[in-house]
């Protein structure tokens, strides 16, 4: 499981961003002054730090400049975020090795697709590789991919491609991250509602996207040529859930 260490002398500021990570399952640590995260730094590795630029004593500049001179630790992305967000601190940011400025207040919108990015392609040093789920050989995509109006399919695991049948799609990686941020954007706002989400239906142009939760962390991305097939691929996809539970439970 990822850790993030959050770095902020506000307490309200380290909740909100507590909340907005807690969706993703990250492991979320605390610290309120640059001291105190070089200190939780020097017990244990972390996947990525978010600091707040402005703090009493060590500055996120600095924090991150500490961070990125550290052998142990200089891989480790580092997010900041400001009130202030100039050309000037902006250049700062990069000069210390930031990933990102981000500016205050922030929305779970902004943010989380800058940790997502930041922390794509990290291995997770914090648990035994996991092996990677297989499809059963009938292809429960090829059932959905025979149906008209279907052009493509994906399974997604915690943000990265797992399965895919049909035309490929452009970026997919980047794609993959941006539907593991949607569904957990849905799966909050299905609890604010107490009813669990089933799937969202989004139109681009004439491009229309089936976004369906399998598991916790299985997300299927279903590609339509049009609206129509929306009611076809809705069906498939509800009939066949089980059976792509079963499948993906064996890794």
């Amino acid at each position: 499981m990822k850790q993030v260490l959050v770095v902020d002398d506000s307490l309200s500021v380290r909740k909100a961003l507590e909340i907005i990570l807690k969706p993703l399952s990250y492991t979320v640590r605390m610290a309120d002054s640059g001291e105190a995260a070089l200190a939780a730094l020097g017990e244990a590795k972390v996947d990525l730090v978010i600091a707040d630029v402005l703090m009493p004593g060590i500055s996120g500049f600095e924090l991150c400049e500490h961070i990125k001179t550290d052998p142990l630790h200089a891989q480790t992305p580092v997010v900041l975020i400001s009130g202030i967000v100039s050309d000037e601190e902006r250049a700062q940011a990069t000069s210390v090795g930031a990933v990102q400025l981000v500016k205050k207040p922030f929305r779970a919108e902004d943010l989380l697709p800058v940790v997502q990015t930041a922390l794509a392609g990290r291995p997770d040093e914090h648990d035994a590789p996991a092996a990677a789920p297989s499809l059963p050989s009938d292809g429960l995509l090829d059932a959905l991919l025979s149906k008209q109006g279907i052009v493509s399919a994906l399974v997604t695991s915690d943000g990265k491609a797992l399965a895919r049948r049909g035309d490929p799609l452009p970026d997919e990686d980047t794609l993959c991250q941006y539907v593991r941020f949607f569904a957990s954007a849905l799966s909050v706002v299905g609890t604010h509602l107490e009813e669990e989400w089933s799937g969202a239906l989004l139109e681009y142009g004439k491009r229309s996207l089936l976004v369906a939760p399998l598991t916790a962390r299985h997300t299927l991305l279903v590609v339509l040529k049009d609206a129509g097939a929306s009611n076809v691929a809705k069906y498939v996809v509800k009939t066949q859930r089980p059976q792509f539970e079963a499948a993906l439970s064996l890794n």
